[in-house]
C-alpha cells in the first residue's frame, strides 16, 4: 500500500499544495461532466421533488431474499471487512500519534 505524505502529517496541518490538488480534481470532474453532456452520454433534466416519487423504492425490500443463506454470507463478509478496517485504523492512528508504549500496548485501554 502506498503511503501519501498527507497521511504522515499531524492532525490539522495543511500543506500549501492541498488546495491545488483539490482544485485539480474539481477541474477534472468538471471536464468529464462537460464531455459527457456534450457527447450525449449524460442528460440533465431538472425537475421538482415529489414525495410520491419515493414510493417506487420505499418498503420494497424482499425480506425472504435478504434472509437467505447467500445474503448472510455477504453480511459476514462486510462485518469482517469493517472489523479489520477499523482495527487497522486504530493501530495506525495510535502508532502515528505515539500512543503505543514499549510493550506494543495501548496504555489506558482495558478489556472489559
Amino acid at each position: 500500500m502506498r503511503t501519501r505524505c498527507s497521511d504522515l502529517r499531524p492532525p490539522g496541518h495543511r500543506h500549501p499544495d492541498d488546495a491545488w490538488h483539490s482544485r485539480r480534481h474539481t477541474r477534472r470532474n468538471t471536464h468529464t461532466t462537460v464531455l459527457a453532456v456534450g457527447t450525449g452520454l449524460a442528460r440533465w433534466e431538472p425537475q421538482a421533488f415529489s414525495i410520491a416519487d419515493i414510493g417506487a423504492t420505499a418498503f420494497q425490500l424482499d425480506l425472504k431474499t435478504a434472509a437467505s443463506p447467500a445474503m448472510l454470507e455477504v453480511a459476514f463478509v462486510f462485518l469482517f471487512v469493517s472489523l479489520f478496517d477499523n482495527i487497522g485504523t486504530l493501530v495506525g492512528v495510535t502508532k502515528v500519534a505515539g500512543l503505543i508504549d514499549d510493550h506494543n500496548e495501548i496504555p489506558r485501554i482495558t478489556a472489559f
